[in-house]
């Protein structure tokens, strides 16, 4: 379903019940701010019990991850005023039906937490404010502040601390890349007890080139009860690793992927379940398919709740219903989902299962394409470039063209990042250049204008030319 030609368009995923991820809005009076030592003693010892023992349950101290059991103590926690549990559950809770105020209450917590140098000596703490960071909570994802707790935490000698700091430098967020110094944290997390850790170290293993190691301690992870573990060796027998040590194999990835959604309680393994049905590389089912995306989708997960969404729209399986269809998208987008901002936008523009509003379409619009969705760059430069809800600017227009096509190629989107170079050329008459890396278009300002400036006079003057020739003949024919 392609929607760019009207403006606006189709993709995947999110239920929050009201603030998206990275909202900037806190609700309520914000508490004088103090340090992270007197949140630490402020404490109540019932609700730091639990706390620990949620944190012990999630990293897999007894050799079991159980992330259910997990979440149920840190909510206790939470509900008891633990400021550590009521981040942690504002970083948990997206399987809940009260994502969104938890968020909100997360974000209170951290707004009231300096964020200072101070040598504090809690490492569960740390790890707490270090997740709230990574995860968006108080507004936009900081990797930086978060790797600086995480620090705190690993000097405490805490486990989940050095799981999630290894993690951070195999992928190069907030830190640099350091995989010498990841493989060494996370050895020592296992060590320690963070059975998480295995997944981490198996995925570190696995790029550097050891397969098999890898996919063993993937299998680890999975097994004593990482659903991230489970899903990702469910894409791999998808996928067939480069080497032949796993050939694709979709009954096996479904085997993986039926293990996460129903023992793990997983909603991306569900996903990927219904997927994997729909898809016909394993028997159809389709009512299953449904039941699957149905259950992620409540759980959350922001590509089930777009799948939905576009069901809905089409009338797959089901009668037509674009309220039912917004109501999913709309979700998706309040959650942070870039594709759920763009369905949602399109349908805002076309007034399908909602009151037409091009301001709020346009502004939906503008959200998907500072997310990075290539689609939504390409529809904007358009609305720059036609002029109407925004005033009609060329040079915004190319812009967002130029950024439409470097994501697309980042992404693997030949066909729209094709679109946004030929769009690019139709405005500036073909003076534009690739750079030599082919990542993006860039164009010079000044051979752009003057040929703009070329191609509108002799636009006009054919016009004036072919007016002046019908004119001419109908004055021939009148004599």
């Amino acid at each position: 379903m392609n929607y760019s030609c009207v403006l606006l368009g189709s993709l995947l995923i999110i239920a929050g019940l009201t603030n998206p991820v990275g909202s900037q809005e806190t609700t309520g009076s914000v508490a004088a701010e103090v340090s992270l030592a007197d949140l630490v003693a402020s404490n109540d010892a019932e609700a730091r019990s639990q706390l620990r023992t949620g944190l012990a349950w999630r990293a897999g101290n007894s050799g079991k991850i159980d992330d259910v059991k997990s979440l149920e103590l840190v909510a206790s926690s939470a509900a008891m005023g633990d400021p550590a549990a009521v981040l942690l559950y504002g970083c948990l809770a997206d399987k809940t039906t009260t994502y969104a105020l938890a968020r909100r209450r997360a974000s209170e917590v951290l707004s009231r937490v300096r964020d200072s140098a101070d040598e504090f000596g809690n490492g569960a703490l740390a790890y707490c404010v270090g997740l709230a960071y990574s995860d968006g909570i108080g507004g936009r994802t900081d990797f930086v502040k978060a790797a600086k707790y995480f620090e705190k935490g690993v000097a405490d000698s805490d486990s989940l601390s050095m799981n999630a700091l290894g993690g951070m430098l195999m992928r190069g967020e907030g830190v640099t890349t350091d995989t010498s110094r990841a493989q060494e944290l996370l050895e020592r997390a296992i060590a320690a007890g963070c059975v998480r850790a295995k997944s981490n170290l198996g995925r570190l293993k696995y790029d550097a080139g050891d397969t098999t190691g890898g996919l063993t301690l993937l299998a680890q992870g999975a097994n004593a009860g990482d659903s991230s573990a489970a899903v990702e060796l469910g894409i791999l027998h998808v996928q067939g690793t480069p080497d032949g040590v796993i050939q694709p194999d979709p009954e096996q990835a479904a085997k993986w992927w039926s293990y996460a959604a129903s023992e793990l309680d997983s909603p991306q393994g569900a996903f990927n379940l219904a997927r994997l049905m729909q898809s016909g590389h394993i028997k159809p089912n389709y009512n299953e398919a449904v039941r699957l995306m149905r259950k992620a989708a409540f759980a959350n997960c922001w590509p089930a709740l777009v799948e939905l969404g576009k069901a809905a729209y089409e009338g797959n399986g089901q009668p037509r219903d674009y309220r039912a269809a917004f109501s999913y998208w709309s979700r998706a987008a309040r959650g942070g989902s870039a594709e759920g901002m763009y369905n949602m936008a399109f349908l805002l523009d076309r007034g399908e299962g909602v009151t037409t509003d091009p301001i709020e379409a346009n502004r939906w619009l503008k959200k998907a394409a500072e997310s990075g969705l290539p689609e939504a760059m390409y529809d904007l430069g358009l609305q720059y470039a036609l002029g109407g809800v925004l005033d009609k600017s060329t040079t915004q227009a190319i812009q967002w063209f130029e950024r439409s096509a470097s994501a697309a190629q980042e992404q693997g989107k030949h066909e729209m990042q094709a679109k946004a170079i030929d769009t690019i050329k139709g405005l500036t008459g073909g003076m534009f250049e690739r750079s030599s890396d082919a990542t993006s278009v860039v164009s010079d300002d000044a051979a752009r204008a003057g040929q703009t400036a070329k191609t509108v006079f002799f636009s006009i003057l054919a016009i004036f030319i072919f007016l002046g020739s019908i004119l001419f003949f109908l004055s021939r024919r009148r004599s």
